[in-house]
């Protein structure tokens, strides 16, 4: 079986395009192809884009830990706060654990938004690592939710 070269492929400016349109119509298959056949070719575009893979796609995890472990995306606070807002708990804490943040335990963004997506899991792991919150904002922020979840407030008060 001979292997064919992509040199002189006049097609391949295209590909930081299909990696948009995978992006638009959700389609998984064809970003992962992209990820994996193509890297270097949409490095760039995987970098301003990351943030919207985890949101557009459903069940995104395996991708983002992927592009995570490769070194294909930077952990930003961004980023930190999707994996809470999609309750991805193992990305949450591989970010965390990995994510340059100058002052420790300085988290109250993602403690809000733990309370804004009722996120118990991942607001218990901050709360144990040292994460605090000014209580009058904390109580603002639940009480600000038109609905909060039952078992959510159960576990607070615990």
């Amino acid at each position: 079986m001979e292997v064919v070269g992509n040199h002189g492929n006049p097609f391949l400016n295209m590909i930081p395009s299909l990696l948009d349109i995978s992006i638009k119509y959700t389609n998984k298959t064809l970003l992962s192809y992209l990820i994996d056949k193509y890297p270097d070719k949409i490095q760039k575009e995987l970098e301003s884009t990351a943030t919207t893979i985890l949101f557009r796609f459903q069940k995104s995890e395996d991708i983002m830990f992927h592009l995570l472990q490769n070194k294909r995306i930077e952990i930003t606070r961004k980023f930190i706060l999707g994996t809470i807002s999609k309750n991805y708990y193992d990305l949450f804490i591989h970010c965390y654990n990995n994510y340059k943040n100058e002052v420790k335990n300085n988290n109250q963004d993602y403690i809000i938004k733990c309370v804004e997506v009722n996120s118990i899991n991942i607001l218990n792991f901050l709360f144990d690592n040292g994460s605090n919150i000014n209580p009058s904002i904390f109580s603002q922020v639940l009480f600000k939710k038109k609905k909060n979840d039952k078992y959510f407030i159960e576990n607070i008060i615990k």
